[in-house]
């Protein structure tokens, strides 16, 4: 009897769409995962580190391209080995996922936070700016550590906020345990920026500064603990070169004392890449400000009337953007982090902006609806003619349809369309910002979706990585010059290195940019060595214009000293 007079909690059916709605597009994103291949320095460095893990069981430090030390910490690549045991080896997608399920958890915890606070509307508001900002989504596709950071520190400041409303009660053990993660993904910031927002947030509501530093030790010193651990780790098996890495990295870089001081820029630089990294939002944010700018000129103001979870997100981003605008070297992803809490304060605005947007917009994603509910018709008459005993006729163009988009990937792609029209409101009753919502996820997914794999294709070092293994004996080492080849690494396993122009020798391999093959000949030919080219890649390898040059090097006599120059 008691039983029965027990209510249950209504279900909130905004939230299970949402829910459902995140599913739908976390499905869509994997399935062009892995589609676009490595064209650029940065995902294939992280790939190797995680290939080297598999190949050498060590996974602590292992030594990658001839004998290099890794310069992050490990956990993004124990992640993305972990996930080649689910994708029958290690590949784009498996190296790739870390960072989706990491964007992926951070857009729901923030969706969760911003609910209880605000409401659906404006969470929902705040995702959708947050997952179609241009860095943010970028970085969400890519192999590189950076995701994985962003997603780790925006929980450990979500924690810190929880923290501060339950009164510091405990030790703080969510913020210690996400600190910990960020730590072991990009090094010590990940424990720097949680303790300096909580350590300015207890100062700005006048905690006792003795209370706050006993806080704020216990939870940097058990957040260090898994880091420490693995840098003790790493210097019993690789040395100094491990330590001087990480001093590198962490000391050198901050301070500016790099003698290559890579990625240059001024102070002010990551505050401007903010107005191109977070478009398309960039231009309601400004058209919304240039009609209100008084809490410009008076912050004072706006902090006062602000709610908490606003101040918090405000302070965030404020030591985020400051804090890696010290150092000299900047890269714009550097500032994911602040993203998150950057939505947070930019949804309403956007949202009031968007409301009173006339009807053309929805008329056009009216269209774009119908368009793709007829899309999703035609991959539907595509898996029936393809699985269904029907005319010869048909199946074969159903086949054709699927050597472009494979089976797979239609039945997936039918269902998120099927998301997108599910409600009625996508098809009768528009509003204004759930056709912004159907317009500008269609152009994303297009993007990533077709302009992404096509842009890798031209550019991928994939294609002459097959050149390698076929002109080069197995076991013959390779060497690169004045730049490192990730991707034909990763590509033909074959562990290369790179090697100074007065190191090398006769009848060593070498692979470089073609427009560095002349320079390469004088300093050859006062040791009696030349150059002389094997092959050269089809296209243009990683940046337009740049040609690969595979060649060996050669000794040159007297009386032929033109033979060895290379071919063109």
């Amino acid at each position: 009897m008691v039983a029965e007079n027990i209510q249950r909690a209504p279900i909130d059916r905004s939230v299970v769409q949402f829910y459902l709605w995140a599913i739908g597009v976390l499905l869509l994103a994997m399935v062009w995962l892995g589609s676009a291949e490595f064209y650029t320095r940065g995902e294939p460095r992280e790939a190797i580190v995680a290939q080297a893990m598999l190949e050498t069981g060590n996974f602590v430090s292992p030594r990658v391209y001839g004998d290099r030390v890794p310069s992050k910490p490990p956990l993004f690549h124990w992640l993305a080995a972990a996930a080649s045991v689910f994708t029958s080896g290690l590949n784009e997608f498996s190296v790739r996922l870390p960072s989706l399920l990491a964007a992926f958890v951070a857009t729901l915890a923030i969706f969760i936070v911003v609910k209880r606070e605000y409401g659906h509307a404006r969470a929902l508001a705040t995702v959708f700016m947050l997952v179609t900002s241009i860095e943010w989504f970028r970085s969400a596709v890519v192999a590189r550590v950076d995701m994985l950071l962003a997603c780790c520190l925006t929980l450990a400041f979500l924690a810190g906020f929880r923290w501060q409303q339950d009164r510091y009660r405990g030790i703080g053990w969510p913020v210690i345990i996400f600190s910990a993660l960020a730590t072991l993904t990009k090094g010590p910031v990940g424990i720097a920026l949680p303790c300096v927002v909580l350590a300015l947030w207890q100062l700005l509501h006048r905690e006792p500064i003795l209370s706050i530093g006993k806080r704020l030790l216990i939870v940097a010193f058990l957040a260090v603990i898994p880091y420490l651990i693995w840098v003790v780790a790493g210097v019993v098996m690789n040395g100094d070169a491990l330590l001087s890495k990480l001093l590198y990295e962490n000391v050198a870089r901050f301070t500016g004392t790099t003698e290559d001081n890579p990625h240059s820029h001024s102070f002010v630089y990551l505050w401007l890449t903010l107005l191109v990294g977070f478009l398309p939002w960039t231009v309601a944010a400004l058209a919304q400000w240039m009609q209100s700018t008084k809490w410009l000129w008076h912050p004072t103001q706006w902090w006062q009337r602000a709610n908490p979870l606003e101040r918090y997100a405000a302070l965030i981003v404020v030591v985020v953007v400051t804090f890696f605008s010290i150092p000299e070297s900047k890269r714009s992803v550097y500032l994911l982090p602040a993203y998150p809490f950057i939505s947070l304060l930019l949804a309403h605005s956007v949202l009031s902006i968007v409301d009173r947007v006339p009807a053309l917009l929805i008329v056009a994603a009216r269209i774009a609806g119908f368009l793709s509910l007829a899309f999703g018709l035609f991959l539907a008459a595509t898996i029936v003619a393809r699985l269904l005993p029907i005319d010869g006729f048909i199946q074969a163009h159903a086949l054709s349809v699927h050597e472009v988009i494979g089976l797979e990937e239609c039945v997936i792609l039918l269902v998120g369309l099927l998301l997108l029209v599910a409600r009625r409101s996508y098809l009768q009753r528009f509003q204004p910002r759930h056709a912004m919502y159907a317009l500008l996820g269609g152009l994303f997914l297009m993007g990533y979706a077709v302009g992404l794999p096509v842009t890798a294709a031209m550019l991928s070092e994939r294609d002459f990585a097959s050149t390698l293994s076929a002109r080069v004996p197995q076991g013959s080492p390779i060497y690169s010059v004045d730049n490192e080849f990730y991707a034909l690494n990763f590509y033909s396993r074959r562990g290369m290195a790179t090697k100074e122009v007065d190191a090398l020798a006769a009848d060593d391999f070498v692979v470089l940019f073609l427009d560095k093959a002349d320079a390469l000949q004088e300093p050859l030919a006062t040791r009696a060595l030349g150059y002389r080219e094997i092959e050269r890649s089809s296209r243009y390898v990683r940046d337009w214009g740049r040609v690969l040059s595979l060649g060996r090097i050669e000794r040159i006599s007297e009386d032929q000293p033109e033979s060895m120059r290379p071919l063109h």
